[in-house]
């Protein structure tokens, strides 16, 4: 369960207190953050599903413009550059604030893979071929 709200409080989901505990939001700069966070995203495989959707989101802003679905994303507000010490495959990937836009944490956490490719933008096949590339 850390791991997975240390991913929620990295990727700018909730704010973490110094002892783990989901914060309120107080003042404008974290009012958007959730307070609350149901037990099903806790409860969302890290591995499985989060890192894999986030990291394909980070990989459509590589500058290589191959690598995006033809500009499709359109959903959102921008993501800031996460840097996460971790190995590849359990790290979050940075992403450029001007190019993809984070997903809500209801399709990151909580969607089928078609239904968070669809709502995204992303090509289904696309996606799925990351996930089995990137998910040992």
């Amino acid at each position: 369960i850390i791991p997975t709200l240390q991913f929620y409080n990295r990727t700018g989901y909730i704010t973490l207190d110094e002892e783990g505990r989901i914060q309120a939001g107080s003042s404008s700069s974290t009012s958007s953050r959730a307070s609350y966070l149901p037990g099903r995203y806790i409860a969302a495989s890290l591995f499985n599903r989060l890192l894999p959707r986030w990291n394909y989101c980070s990989s459509l802003n590589g500058g290589d413009n191959s690598s995006r679905d033809g500009g499709q994303v359109t959903n959102g507000t921008r993501m800031d550059s996460i840097a996460w010490d971790m190995p590849y495959a359990t790290g979050v990937m940075p992403i450029e604030k001007d190019r993809v836009c984070a997903p809500p944490l209801h399709l990151l956490a909580g969607a089928t893979d078609k239904e968070f490719c669809q709502r995204m933008g992303f090509d289904t096949s696309s996606y799925l071929a990351y996930k089995n590339e990137a998910v040992p």
